[in-house]
């Protein structure tokens, strides 16, 4: 199995999905609220747009009422084409959120490809982040899972995981 060809560069691809994340969630940033129905606590959407070079990206998440599920979707257009999608789905305690953050955030702030997810590592706090990509898995398809545990005394806990995969669409 190959992997898809694209005609536009990678590293042009890879330069949008950073920007677009580095204005999006991982840095706290104000998103939009979107409702899909009617009384629909809505979808958080971020949006990054480069009119110079044509790149739209929009990364979108959405989290359950009734526990601490959560899932999303991450899109890359060119000139209006939608070209690279990212999916990912899991859970996460609210209080483990931040650490989730931190992790992403170092990975986009040096532009580290690691499946589109973080930097594994201490988060501080008890905190570990953990990423385990496809050993096949490249920005053109990918999948992967990550995960935190947390130490509370002298004990690991699992704290929550998120799968995710994703790459060009054609």
């Amino acid at each position: 199995m190959g992997f898809a060809k694209s005609p536009y560069p990678e590293k042009e691809a890879k330069q949008a999905f950073f920007k677009l994340m580095l204005a999006g969630f991982a840095t706290d940033a104000k998103s939009s609220l979107v409702p899909r129905f009617q009384h629909d606590l809505g979808t958080n959407r971020t949006i990054w747009q480069d009119d110079n070079t044509g790149w739209l990206g929009i990364d979108e998440w959405r989290t359950s009422p009734r526990g601490d599920g959560s899932n999303g979707t991450t899109s890359l257009y060119h000139r209006k084409d939608l070209l690279w999608e990212m999916q990912y789905g899991g859970a996460y305690p609210k209080q483990a959120i931040p650490f989730l953050q931190k992790a992403l955030l170092q990975a986009y702030t040096k532009h580290i490809w690691l499946g589109g997810r973080g930097l594994e590592g201490s988060l501080g706090g008890g905190y570990v982040y953990y990423n385990n990509p496809h050993p096949d898995s490249h920005f053109s398809k990918f999948n992967g899972q990550e995960y935190i545990i947390r130490t509370v005394d002298g004990k690991q806990e699992y704290v929550g995981t998120h799968t995710y995969h994703g790459g060009w669409l054609y």
